[in-house]
Formats: C-alpha cells, structure tokens, sequence
C-alpha cells in the first residue's frame, strides 16, 4: 500500500497512480498477504482431513454455492468435467444429516 500522496490532472484517468505503484512499488498486496499467510500459516495447516472427507467437502461446496441439485454429483456430463471422485446421493445426503446434528444447539 502506498500513502504517498499525489495529485491527478483532470482527465489523465489513472494512468500516473498505476504507473507509480508498478515503478515504485514492485510488490503488491497479493504478495504480502501469500508472505503473511506463508509466515502464519493457514487453517488448512491445523485442519487435515483424509481424501474422502475433501471429497465430501468439495461435492457440497460446489452444490451449495453454485445453487444445484444434490443429484448433480451423478450426471455423467458433471463426472466427465470434474477431477472430484465420484459419490453418490445418498452419500452427500448422510454427510448432510450428520453435519447438521453435529452443528445444532444443545437445548
């Protein structure tokens, strides 16, 4: 990030500010946030599940965010694109069930 402040000509657009901070300065915060992380470390380095469990994750995160059907995971088109394994319906459905009885509130 860079405080030192400049002023714009009207109707230059941005041209000099994008100039100046490729110039003087070469990194950006993309590259201090991955030294950050690299230094703190992600969850990903505390939380290891086995292949199965990502596989399980993956399918679900997909179908959530992506707003599909759970039957998605099944349809030869979505298995021939995908480098996820396969799994069933009723698979994800367990894993549903189970997260949700272990996220709910005691009463």
């Amino acid at each position: 990030m860079c405080f030192m402040r400049r002023k714009q000509a009207r109707g230059t657009g941005y041209t000099k500010l994008v100039e100046h901070l490729t110039r003087c300065r070469t990194t950006t915060y993309e590259d201090e946030f991955r030294s950050i992380q690299r230094l703190e470390g992600g969850l990903d380095a505390f939380v290891k599940g086995d292949a199965f469990s990502r596989n399980i994750y993956n399918w679900l995160d997909w179908i959530v965010m992506e707003n599909r059907e759970l039957n998605m995971c099944e349809k030869a088109k979505t298995r021939k694109y995908t480098h996820l394994s396969t799994i069933s319906v009723k698979t994800l459905q367990k894993s549903i069930f189970s997260s949700k009885a272990s996220c709910k509130r005691p009463s």
